[in-house]
């Protein structure tokens, strides 16, 4: 089964300026992204969609393939990585080949373990790629009930660490979240981080520098 991993890194962002090339620690934050996927031998190939040329430039010397910047029609806030991904899918397929199934990597989540994404590439090859996976967290929602009464209720939300789905699903879906999506439950705090809001980026200096002591 080919697998492609894509990595997708966006310029700008509404909460935090020029996130996905802010530095973080000794490096930009995309570059935790782009250290991590060279350690996987499962994928048949990496494709970086982004519309940064200083991210772009970061990702070839990684040997990462980045064969353009992204069009701004597909870069924006509103942009949804379904639009992004299949952007990069038919140039892959049109300039390489076809891949059965891709895998998102998103720089926002920069502290994602090797076991962990293992675990996922095991559960999608197990149910021979019929499905997607997506990494969960448990987290606890207020809802709003009958009478003006408020609930807590107990539910696994994406946290962004891995989606990994077949072309066939994505398609039929628009979406990397099916009625066939299996979760992968992490609750570990560090690396299901989702860098989103200036305390996320908070939250990510103090992990790097608790981990250099």
């Amino acid at each position: 089964m080919k697998i492609l991993g894509i990595i997708t890194a966006r310029k700008n962002s509404r909460r935090i300026k020029n996130k996905n090339r802010k530095i973080l620690g000794n490096k930009i934050l995309a570059e935790y992204t782009f250290q991590f996927v060279k350690k996987l031998n499962f994928l048949s190939d990496v494709l970086v969609t982004t519309d940064d040329s200083i991210i772009l430039e970061k990702a070839k010397k990684y040997s990462l393939l980045a064969p353009w910047l992204r069009p701004s029609k597909i870069s924006k806030s509103t942009s949804t990585s379904y639009e992004t991904v299949m952007h990069a899918l038919k140039w892959y397929k049109n300039n390489i080949g076809s891949v059965d199934a891709v895998a998102l990597f998103q720089p926002t989540s920069p502290f994602r373990k090797i076991k962990t994404i293992k675990e996922a590439f095991r559960l999608f090859k197990k149910y021979k790629g019929l499905n997607s996976i997506a990494s969960v967290s448990y987290t606890q929602n207020k809802v709003l009930l009958k009478k003006n009464k408020r609930k807590f209720i107990n539910m696994f939300c994406p946290n962004g660490l891995i989606f990994i789905i077949s072309i066939k699903e994505l398609k039929k879906y628009k979406s990397f979240l099916t009625i066939n999506t299996i979760p992968l439950i992490n609750n570990d705090v560090e690396e299901t981080l989702d860098i989103d809001y200036p305390s996320d980026w908070s939250q990510a200096i103090k992990i790097l520098k608790k981990h250099e002591k």
